[in-house]
């Protein structure tokens, strides 16, 4: 199956002349995808990664140049009323930038490209800091919320574990402080 999946990524990328990329693999696969692909990727193509992690952008940017990526991030909200369903409560969003904050204009093509498809988009001044406010949602209420069985108002209503998702909260924006010099 892999190897089919290969040829047909080939044959796709050989043919077509991309040039905006989404990747969007788990964090996990990365580097391996990346380094599968990158010599497919024409010069002038970009490619976005709405990855979640922190470092993503950085290790496609290794590979292809700091000018060939933009970082992005999806917004949306979503639960999950039975086991293996999830509903989408009425919202996403697809926000991008440019690591200098600019608004390129390679950045309102993409964006002028997205919401003729009906994909609402935010072009960040400070898609990083936009990133680390994610990630450290991410990292409170995901982890919180796997390890208690509760859903994030049920974690909102608890003082104990609010309190828990607060002390979180601030250790993450440390970090954050540590390699910014700033805070979301």
């Amino acid at each position: 199956m892999e190897l089919l999946e290969r040829v047909r990524w080939e044959v796709f990328l050989k043919e077509k002349t991309c040039k905006y990329i989404l990747f969007t693999v788990k964090s996990y696969d990365t580097e391996s995808t990346i380094n599968k692909i990158k010599n497919y990727i024409t010069d002038d193509a970009v490619v976005i990664t709405p990855q979640n992690g922190i470092n993503n952008d950085l290790m496609l940017s290794k590979v292809l140049g700091k000018k060939r990526v933009i970082p992005a991030l999806t917004k949306g909200g979503y639960n999950s009323p039975n086991l293996g369903h999830f509903k989408n409560l009425g919202f996403a969003i697809f926000e991008f930038g440019e690591y200098d904050g600019k608004i390129s204009p390679r950045l309102t093509e993409f964006a002028k490209i997205c919401n003729k498809a009906g994909i609402e988009t935010i072009v960040s001044k400070q898609i990083q800091t936009e990133r680390w406010k994610k990630y450290i949602v991410n990292c409170t209420f995901n982890i919180i919320s796997a390890i208690t069985k509760l859903r994030v108002d049920q974690i909102l209503n608890s003082f104990e574990i609010r309190n828990l998702c607060v002390r979180t909260m601030k250790e993450l924006i440390i970090i954050y402080r540590i390699r910014f010099e700033t805070c979301p």
